[in-house]
Parts: structure tokens; sequence; C-alpha cells
């Protein structure tokens, strides 16, 4: 006997969530919640001028870009190692 397929999303309702934080986290794109440009240091960049960088532009990580290319990211956990 062939059971007849059932459809799992159809008797779905759809998550509530109890903060408009924990929606957007779950719901929203990077995109939409990026508020500023990324920075990018080269592969080359010395870590003295990476952490300078940090520093002067309050934030936590660049992007490391070569080529035209993202080939890692340098946080502030890194500078710590």
């Amino acid at each position: 006997m062939i059971e007849e397929f059932q459809d799992p999303l159809a008797n779905y309702d759809p998550k509530e969530y109890c903060d408009p934080v924990e929606r957007s986290l779950a719901e929203e794109s990077v995109l939409t919640i990026q508020h500023r440009p990324y920075t990018t240091i080269s592969p080359e960049t010395p870590v003295r001028d990476a952490i300078k960088t940090l520093s002067a532009l309050d934030i936590s990580c660049l992007m490391i870009e070569a080529g035209g290319s993202l080939v890692g990211v340098f946080s502030e956990t890194d500078a710590l190692l």
C-alpha cells in the first residue's frame, strides 16, 4: 500500500517572535542591517597598522582583500593572539 504524500508545510504556522530584534536576527539579510561600508586591508598590511585602523574607526574587524577578492578577515581577537 502506497501512502499519499502529505506536505509537511501544509499546516505550518509562521514563527511568532517576542520582539523586533529577534525577528530581525531570524529573517533579515546581512545587507539589510549593514549600517556602514566595510573597510579592507591587503594581506601585506602590518598587524600594527591593522590594529591602528580598527581603533581609529572604532570597528571590530577588517576584510582582507587581494586581487579584488575577499581572502580573509582580521578581527580584534586576532590582535590578541
